[in-house]
């Protein structure tokens, strides 16, 4: 079999050529039958057609087959100049026009022929002075589309044919190459291609390396119940909702609580099925020790605003219930020394433990007064403890359950007074609850005589809220 020689190995041997365009290269060469053909042809009646060349730059853009013909013939050719402008339009017209090309081959071609198509439409934008340089090399997705539908009609093929030849030449060149030569028809090429895709992604997912196992973090109840979560990256505190409007920030390193209120709405959170993964024992007391860091891990915000700097600790837990170990306790006081920065708050039924903890520079130490049973007790026990400036001692009255009195407030710094809102428990639906407007008056009439801060929560006004009294005018006889 006679050997036809690379176009590439001969162009230099013709001074009349600096190189092979890009553009020639879009098209096949010739089948070695109708190249000896073309040979034979031109030992006869010489070269009828003159070889294409660039004008501006020398590079040959069409006759590639011709040219390696007169190389083995010895024949000479004349050349013609083709502006820049003009060797795309030209090169397609000798090419497609004039040569018979089945549709996978049209397709091959239409998909070499889409970067010159978006060539020339850059540069006749920056011709007209449409866009600096910089912005024409950046391409849109809408004109890559265009680019293909302006390939694909010179090609006479559809967009999706034409895409269809990119993915082959993407995926595999050597595949791209046979289609271009007629060798293998587009679709059975993109079959292949689909396949080798599919073996690559199999392998590569065989090969993947199995993750890291990730750490884990123990939950451990008082009765020693133990079990293991994925640990969080980095613990820090969360953000808190309208019903905690004096802080922003809640801490829960202890959740759960055996007073067994019926209307918590911490209960309520940590027996319903959507925090299960979050409460796995769901209230019972439990202690997360992974949650320790967060005061350290939480960035205290830039803000005038004082809530953005105070953490409501054990929000879904009574930290200082009688049943939560000794040890428990330091290690979360022992975290918040370690973070000074925050202002730590506290609420407790059991506020007689609050005279064993360290101090701490900043901190409201809260107690729970639902009833009036419960004021004696909760009087002695929050005047047992030596304070300093930066302590607060606060009560909170929520839900106030019936009228409350009290003997003396003086020691307090703030009344906090709230009402019941509604909550889904275990035992079925507890419905909100507010106290009448009398108990909250005398209460905030006690304050005032007092000369104690209060607070009224926004629940007092929501459903059912309290009555307000709208009474008729006194008649007299």
């Amino acid at each position: 079999m006679k050997i036809i020689p690379k176009i590439n190995e001969i162009i230099s041997d013709f001074p009349e050529f600096t190189g092979i365009h890009p553009i020639a290269n879009v098209f096949p060469m010739q089948q070695p039958d109708d190249f000896w053909e073309l040979v034979e042809n031109i030992k006869v009646t010489g070269l009828l057609h003159k070889i294409r060349r660039e004008k501006e730059t020398g590079l040959l853009i069409d006759g590639r087959n011709r040219l390696l013909a007169c190389s083995i013939t010895g024949t000479l050719f004349e050349v013609e100049d083709i502006p820049s402008n003009r060797v795309l339009d030209v090169v397609v017209a000798d090419n497609l026009l004039t040569k018979k090309f089945d549709a996978s081959v049209r397709a091959m071609v239409a998909r070499n022929l889409r970067p010159h198509y978006a060539a020339q439409a850059k540069e006749r934008q920056q011709a007209n002075g449409g866009a600096k340089k910089a912005e024409v090399e950046k391409v849109p997705p809408a004109d890559k589309a265009k680019s293909r539908d302006q390939a694909g009609k010179a090609a006479g093929v559809n967009g999706r044919y034409v895409d269809m030849a990119g993915q082959v030449a993407k995926a595999s060149p050597e595949l791209a190459e046979s289609v271009l030569q007629g060798r293998l028809k587009l679709k059975d090429a993109h079959a292949q291609v689909k396949t080798i895709l599919a073996a690559a992604k199999a392998e590569e997912k065989a090969n993947k390396p199995a993750p890291e196992p990730k750490a884990k973090a123990r939950i451990i109840t008082v009765d020693g119940r133990i079990t293991e979560i994925d640990k969080p990256e980095k613990p820090v505190f969360n953000a808190t909702n309208d019903s905690v409007s004096w802080a922003s920030w809640t801490w829960n390193p202890v959740t759960g609580c055996n007073h067994g209120c019926k209307f918590c709405y911490a209960r309520e959170i940590a027996n319903s099925d959507r925090m299960a993964a979050v409460y796995p024992f769901q209230f019972a007391p439990a202690y997360h020790d992974y949650r320790l860091t967060a005061p350290a891990n939480t960035k205290r915000p830039k803000s005038d605003h004082a809530p953005d700097g105070r953490v409501f600790v054990c929000s879904m837990a009574d930290l200082f219930g009688k049943w939560v170990p000794d040890q428990w306790i330091k290690s979360v006081f022992d975290a918040a020394i370690a973070s000074p920065e925050w202002e730590y708050l506290f609420l407790t039924k059991w506020p007689k433990r609050y005279s064993m903890l360290a101090a701490l520079p900043k901190a409201w130490f809260g107690a729970s007064i639902i009833k009036q049973a419960d004021v004696d007790r909760v009087t002695r026990d929050m005047t047992s403890f030596e304070v300093h400036s930066g302590i607060v001692r606060w009560i909170s009255l929520e839900p106030m359950l019936e009228p409350i009195k009290f003997d003396d407030l003086s020691w307090c710094d703030l009344v906090v007074i709230g009402a019941q809102t509604s909550t889904r428990q275990p035992e079925g639906f507890v419905p909100a609850f507010s106290p009448k407007f009398e108990w909250v008056a005398d209460v905030v009439a006690q304050c005032i005589e007092q000369g104690v801060p209060y607070y009224l929560k926004p629940n007092l006004l929501t459903a059912p809220g309290m009555d307000m009294a709208q009474m008729e005018p006194r008649r007299h006889a």
